[in-house]
């Protein structure tokens, strides 16, 4: 995972600084229950491939697929765990990988629990840590949709899966890191830009 740096500015306060992600834990693990949106069959159907041969190979293009789509997105397709350490001095910090569900903890910088009637969040699904405005703390959240997908981030995850597959045997399958055109077509404007930069 990719660290975004904290920018300083020479003039005193926290005024000056930005909120920025300083590291983030959680996104390579699989979804809790182990469930995928997309099945095997199904993935298989979309690809027209009938042939067991392949099946674990495409077993994991779907998680791989998935997790390309939700990078790209900058939102978490099924129910996952993170722990984020950022600097909030502003407020209002996005928590990556919504839609968050619940606040587990949040720690300072001694790793000391912040009471609960210091945390405030804002937002319905993709909820910003309002409080505390402070830097060096770290939130344990969970995050990810429940229930059925929607169609569209499906369909881009079977379209995802088929690059994948038309690339089986190259030495570097640009399906396992880079998101297909065909994927981008079903998923363009849902993509949520967080503290102005991709994660």
């Amino acid at each position: 995972m990719n660290v975004s740096k904290n920018q300083l500015f020479d003039c005193p306060g926290s005024e000056c600084r930005e909120n920025a992600l300083l590291d983030l834990a959680g996104f390579e693990v699989m979804p809790v229950g182990g469930v995928e949106p997309v099945t095997l069959q199904e993935a298989k159907d979309f690809c027209k491939i009938t042939a067991t041969a392949y099946d674990t190979q495409i077993t994991g293009f779907i998680a791989a697929s998935r997790m390309v789509i939700e990078r790209y997105l900058n939102i978490c397709l099924v129910p996952r765990t993170f722990t984020a350490w950022i600097n909030n001095p502003q407020g209002m910090f996005d928590l990556p990988y919504g839609p968050v569900k619940s606040i587990t903890s949040v720690t300072d910088g001694e790793g000391d629990a912040i009471a609960v009637g210091d945390i405030k969040l804002v937002g319905v699904l993709f909820k910003k840590l309002e409080s505390p405005a402070q830097d060096n703390i770290t939130v344990e959240y969970e995050s990810g949709y429940t229930g059925p997908l929607a169609e569209n981030y499906r369909m881009a995850i079977k379209e995802q899966v088929l690059y994948c597959f038309e690339h089986l045997g190259d030495e570097d399958n640009p399906g396992l890191t880079q998101i297909s055109p065909m994927a981008k077509t079903q998923i363009v404007h849902n993509r949520r830009v967080l503290n102005e930069f991709f994660l």
